[in-house]
């Protein structure tokens, strides 16, 4: 989200201040458009990981690590993640994804 965010701040500086910079009209043009696709892609890229990450806790019965995302389906209902050692209870990892996933589609 960072990314998205330094990107529109380019995209305004580049709007608002375009004879400042001294660039000539075709690298000014160029630079507008690299910062816009920049910003586009970036933001699309944190919008498709936070819809891929939910949709993978709905499908793991919101069984997931809430600090590195490996599911924990078939582990006992406290203990540590296998993948990165954080400890864990199921019903605390239930509470907040749901929490999560209820937050994002609001």
């Amino acid at each position: 989200m960072a990314a998205g965010i330094l990107g529109l701040l380019d995209l305004v500086l580049l709007l608002a201040l375009p004879n400042k910079l001294g660039l000539q009209d075709t690298e000014y043009w160029s630079l507008l458009g690299l910062t816009i696709f920049a910003t586009v892609v970036a933001v699309g890229v944190v919008v498709f990981q936070d819809h891929r990450m939910r949709q993978r806790a709905r499908q793991c019965d919101f069984q997931l690590c809430l600090n590195c995302g490996q599911a924990l389906t078939g582990l006992p209902g406290d203990g540590t993640c296998p993948e990165c050692g954080e400890p864990y209870r199921h019903e605390d990892n239930q509470e907040a994804w749901v929490g999560i996933s209820r937050k994002k589609q609001s």
